[in-house]
């Protein structure tokens, strides 16, 4: 195969490609062979028609679309990796020619990822909050873990306190009718004041099982239900009190819940792995900084079209099936929001500039930094993939190659590594997380910030073209709070 590239402009190519004539009389064959066993004649069942008959009414003229959809795509997909050229957009094919016995050319038209010359992209000075965790924060992951393994014990020698689980029976009215969906039988209530309004558990503290109290109690207007701003009339008959037992931290404890021995140990441990989830998500704001500031080098005119098509389509993709996870529609999401599909198109394609933006920093990064990503890493995460998923590594690449995504794994990796050299080499001076006050102001202020840049900037762009969006160090959200480095271990 013989290819031609000719530079158009920095972000468009033009490919002459020749395809060889026994490729060409390969299709033509396979091509003839499919047509065969779909064709039936009088005398003859379909498929079951003799190959020199089925000549007769097989011209290559016939042939000629099927083998150009073959061999087109094919020969384009070769002449790419033979060059090395990475191509962001559908081809513009034309000017080809296909005749049997003879060579196919044609040429592609198509966008790539313009070569940018990255230039301070080490020593960024930021300033990024990080956390610091303290013993109390340890004691409270220790605590939750108790809870977790809590047992339940029946009370009988006194009433109902806050924090027992009293199960009842209960009615509500309103104005002498009952309330819809207001009866129960055999209903757990965890007593968490919190979780009631003020002044209600009040009501049926102190009552012992078998017993039965009535009263009334008013929501107020504020309340997130139904009931806010109503009086309503309660009717409660308690059968049961439990209390939940806590485990004792001892060794015993600690050894069913890690793989540690002593309780000192595992405090060690879950400082550790919070200490470390709280430079993880200090690097992502280290990451985001970073890529701010070396943005402006990739300014409007240097992003393919193609490109932020393809992310627009990818963010889409990602929404719609979160919104399925929780038997949503994108429908009703725009509805709730008070969105159009024309905005929310405008929407996705604003993300689409950014995450475009972020690619081709990354990839003029990695080509800078001489950072690759080699087939035995993409194996090595196809198969934890495998394992995690109870199949097969060749049955899950399958799935991958088809749903096209190998790719879009490989580019994630690459985009791990170029973002942690990135973080490992910042300037950082790490603050103090803001107060509840201090983020809520900043909030209101990036809010207004916003309104004045619509007004001002189509589409949110400002005047150096930066827009990068969600640059993260790793694609993997870090879990809640694990206790302990064992499988299993409880949270």
């Amino acid at each position: 195969m013989k290819v031609t590239v000719t530079e158009i402009s920095p972000l468009k190519r033009s490919m002459e490609v020749i395809v060889d004539a026994d490729t060409v009389e390969q299709a033509y064959a396979k091509a003839f062979k499919d047509a065969l066993k779909q064709l039936a004649l009088p005398g003859f069942r379909r498929g079951k028609v003799p190959a020199y008959m089925g000549r007769k009414y097989i011209p290559n003229s016939m042939l000629k679309r099927d083998v150009l959809e073959v061999v087109v795509p094919q020969a384009f997909r070769e002449a790419l990796e033979q060059e090395k050229i990475e191509s962001v957009s559908q081809p513009d094919l034309r000017k080809w020619s296909v005749e049997r016995g003879e060579e196919l050319t044609f040429t592609a038209e198509f966008e790539v990822i313009p070569t940018i010359d990255i230039k301070n992209y080490d020593g960024v000075e930021v300033t990024q909050e990080r956390y610091t965790p303290t013993e109390s924060d340890v004691d409270e992951a220790i605590e939750r873990t108790r809870n977790g393994r809590a047992v339940l014990k029946n009370v009988e020698d006194r009433g109902l306190q806050a924090n027992d689980i009293a199960f009842v029976d209960y009615e509500s009215f309103e104005d002498g009718k009952p309330v819809k969906d207001g009866k129960a039988e055999n209903f757990p209530m965890e007593l968490v004041p919190a979780n009631y309004i003020p002044g209600f558990l009040e009501n049926i503290y102190g009552m012992k099982p078998g017993e039965s109290r009535e009263f009334d109690a008013e929501f107020p207007e504020e309340h997130k239900s139904v009931l806010a701003g109503h009086k309503i009339h309660f009717a409660f008959h308690l059968k049961e009190i439990k209390e939940r037992v806590l485990p004792e931290v001892n060794e015993e404890f600690v050894k069913a819940v890690s793989n540690f021995e002593t309780v000192e140990e595992l405090r060690k441990n879950i400082m550790e792995l919070m200490t470390n989830r709280a430079q993880r998500e200090a690097d992502q704001g280290i990451a985001e900084k970073v890529y701010f500031a070396i943005a402006p080098q990739v300014t409007p005119d240097l992003v393919p079209e193609g490109l932020v098509e393809f992310h627009a389509r990818e963010f889409n993709g990602r929404v719609v099936s979160s919104l399925k996870a929780q038997n949503r529609t994108l429908d009703q999401m725009l509805r709730e929001q008070g969105l159009n599909k024309e905005g929310w198109e405008n929407h996705c394609k604003l993300m689409g500039k950014g995450e475009a933006r972020l690619e081709i920093i990354v990839k003029n990064l990695a080509r800078i930094l001489n950072i690759t990503v080699d087939d035995e890493e993409i194996d090595s995460i196809i198969d934890q993939e495998a394992a995690r998923a109870h199949q097969t590594t060749a049955s899950l690449r399958r799935q991958m190659e088809r749903a096209g995504v190998i790719e879009s794994l490989r580019y994630s990796v690459l985009r791990d590594k170029v973002t942690q050299h990135l973080v490992d080499n910042a300037k950082v001076n790490y603050v103090a997380p803001k107060t509840p006050e201090e983020r809520a102001a900043e909030l209101a202020a990036q809010k207004q910030k916003a309104k004045n840049a619509e007004t001002s900037e189509a589409e949110g762009e400002n005047a150096s073209g930066a827009s990068v969006e969600n640059a993260e160090v790793k694609e993997t959200p870090a879990a809640e709070e694990p206790v302990a480095e064992k499988n299993g271990a409880e949270a």
